[in-house]
């Protein structure tokens, strides 16, 4: 019996084909899947802290994505005996929870000392996270006539589609 080898390699690729299909079927998984469809954080250190993101998203009143425009100047004092905060201009990109129509906001941030959001040697927000062009998600309340957050380690997370996702799913 003297069988043609592309006859021979044509069954085991549909063999192989097939098995490919039935594993995929039984474990669920697909090729085609989208890593946007996780209900992960996309950075371990924010999957660490899911549940205070969590609660701060609930929180707040508006939730926002936008891009930095500008920074303003620090006040030079931590926070301590009183509140002082370092206020960051943006450009709205979209808006998660809230109503908010305007092309641009101002946002009042938190300047605590060994805080997420501070820098490590100046009395200021942290150039890592807030410069001009980056990108965060900001979790807001509005105290009179003014925006701010109100936690100095998660009240703006990065801005990714898998992080808006995440969130979307706990509001």
């Amino acid at each position: 019996m003297n069988l043609d080898i592309n006859v021979i390699y044509s069954r085991r690729l549909n063999e192989g084909f097939v098995l490919f299909i039935l594993i995929t079927l039984i474990t669920g998984c697909s090729l085609f899947e989208s890593n946007l469809e996780s209900d992960e954080f996309d950075a371990e250190y924010l999957e660490n802290n899911k549940e205070r993101i969590k609660n701060n998203a609930l929180s707040a009143q508006m939730i926002i994505n936008a891009e930095i425009s500008s920074i303003d100047a620090s006040s030079g004092v931590w926070s301590g005996c009183g509140v002082s905060r370092q206020q960051v201009n943006y450009k709205v990109i979209g808006v998660l929870k809230g109503s908010y129509s305007q092309s641009n906001i101002s946002v009042n941030h938190l300047l605590v000392n060994n805080s997420r959001h501070a820098d490590n040697d100046l009395v200021c927000l942290s150039p890592t996270i807030f410069s001009p062009g980056n990108k965060l998600i900001i979790f807001i309340r509005q105290v009179d006539n003014e925006y701010e957050d109100f936690d100095e380690d998660y009240g703006t997370i990065p801005y990714s589609e898998q992080n808006e996702n995440v969130l979307k799913d706990m509001i």
